[in-house]
């Protein structure tokens, strides 16, 4: 990192792609669930249904959180290198 603001735009917009990601993790997990809880209450189904709801709900959270990391635009159009936000040793 130098001195100057510039890499306030990449960490906005890293920022902002979390929240949504947050957002989209929230409501993938929350519809399995409330189809499970409806489905066991008023449809009768029993412990097999719920686990089945689950782990599909499991396997598409896992595929959200990985989203970010197939979808990096940076890193396939060839722009530049993302800046590192650790320390740097000099040496």
């Amino acid at each position: 990192m130098d001195e100057s603001l510039n890499q306030l735009v990449y960490l906005f917009d890293t920022a902002k792609n979390f929240s949504d990601n947050m957002k989209n993790s929230f409501f993938i997990t929350l519809v399995p669930t409330i189809i499970a809880v409806g489905g066991t209450l008023f449809l009768g189904w029993g412990i097999t249904s719920s686990v089945i709801l689950y782990y599909a709900g499991l396997a598409a959270g896992m595929g959200n959180s990985m989203l970010p990391l197939m979808t990096d635009e940076r890193k396939e159009s060839g722009k530049q290198a993302k800046p590192q936000l650790g320390l740097v040793t000099q040496g």
